[in-house]
């Protein structure tokens, strides 16, 4: 997938692909920014991904599966919040924040690993956890 008009297509024929892959239980799409690299107008990238988010949304529901976007984290400057005046924000911006019902954000610090749940519907008492962990 170059672009996110095979994303689109890709993602509008899933349900055809799960129907003769019952098997399969998680979709992993990374990175979801990387489909939107070219210029396109804010309008057009937000109503894209708005029904790419709704479509996975109903398919993860009608076929009891994960779905995980991985996004690309990018620096914000201004709003006063860290040391030098930057934050790090999803570089799609908050456009998919309100159809993930689940959001961990993962980091490393001094060469250890960390995912922080940022965002639960499910387990809204977890929410600003973080945990270590290492891939072996």
């Amino acid at each position: 997938i170059h672009d996110y008009i095979q994303l689109n297509a890709l993602i509008k024929n899933m349900d055809e692909f799960l129907n003769e892959h019952q098997a399969v239980k998680l979709i992993v799409i990374d990175s979801i920014a990387f489909h939107f690299r070219t210029e396109l107008e804010l309008s057009i990238r937000t109503r894209v991904l708005q029904m790419i988010a709704q479509k996975l949304e109903d398919i993860a529901e009608s076929f009891e599966i994960a779905i995980v976007l991985m996004n690309q984290m990018t620096t914000k400057f201004g709003g006063n919040s860290g040391p030098d005046n930057t934050t790090l924000a999803p570089a799609l911006g908050d456009i998919l924040s309100e159809a993930c019902s689940d959001r961990v954000l993962l980091f490393c610090r001094e060469e250890e690993r960390f995912a922080h749940l940022f965002k639960s519907a499910t387990k809204p008492e977890l929410q600003a956890t973080s945990v270590q962990y290492q891939i072996i």
